[in-house]
């Protein structure tokens, strides 16, 4: 069983802004040892410069040291896969378009928000049963490309909000999984849920909160409970990389040092 100490530190870019070469060096300076292309919180990744410079992007970023381990989907209020409305087949095509992309810039896992929000509770059973056949869609292509999807945890009335959601999202397809993200969760326990779909938990974002609403603090700022989190990853044989997903408040050395200091609580 790998244990936590085995696992690499990662960091999306969205910790730090727009992926450029010198945040591939400034990474491989502190250690972090895989990276995650993000669009961020304010389109930090611009899309059609990702399609056009793929190989560009990932032979770069491997120079570096530096594995190019994964490619979060754009998400907005209209890039929704769950939307009831031709926006839902344009964020399909859309995401199709950069999983081909990232086949070519040798990025081996995408991570894609379910839907977006808000979305009332009358209308979660219809939204679910949409983002599930389009999330099918995209999961096929993945395997066809030899890429693993991910279905990230969401706060709020987004769907994904708990591991029932996520159950049925996933269903039994062989090549489409879970990031868990450690900062999402309101309705249930992280441990519990970790219990529930830590069979299919194979990457993660990780920040801390204070249990009221989504905040992307570094570990140790928020309340969660870090041994109970990552002893119940250890149960599940998580076999990724502990890969951060925070605001911009910190240094890509501050973010390698923090793991080091949660293997320290154990």
């Amino acid at each position: 069983m790998r244990k936590f100490s085995d696992w690499r530190v990662g960091a999306s870019t969205a910790c730090f802004g727009a992926w450029t070469p010198e945040l591939c060096a400034e990474y491989r300076d502190a250690g972090i040892k895989s990276m995650e292309l993000s669009q961020g919180y304010d389109s930090l990744l611009n899309q059609l410069l990702f399609i056009d410079r793929a190989e560009h992007i990932g032979e770069t970023t491997r120079s570096y040291g530096v594995e190019l381990r994964s490619l979060h989907l754009p998400f907005s209020g209209e890039l929704d896969l769950s939307r009831p409305d031709e926006f839902a087949e344009k964020t399909v095509e859309l995401h199709l378009r950069l999983i081909e992309a990232s086949k070519r810039a040798g990025i081996p896992l995408m991570v894609v928000h379910p839907s977006s929000e808000p979305i009332k509770d009358e209308d979660r059973p219809t939204r679910l049963e949409i983002s599930k056949k389009n999330l099918k869609v995209l999961g096929e292509r993945c395997t066809e490309y030899g890429i693993k999807l991910c279905v990230e945890n969401l706060p709020r009335t987004c769907l994904g909000r708990c591991s029932g959601d996520l159950i049925y999202l996933i269903g039994d397809e062989p090549n489409i999984f879970c990031v868990y993200d450690t900062n999402h969760l309101l309705m249930q326990d992280n441990i519990e849920f970790i219990r529930e779909i830590g069979h299919k938990i194979i990457a993660l974002h990780v920040s801390d909160y204070d249990f009221i609403d989504e905040r992307h603090l570094i570990p140790g700022m928020g309340k969660n409970d870090w041994k109970g989190i990552i002893n119940a990853l250890e149960a599940a044989g998580y076999p990724g990389d502990w890969t951060y997903e925070l605001k911009r408040e910190w240094t890509a050395k501050q973010v390698y040092e923090n793991k080091k200091q949660l293997e320290e609580l154990l």
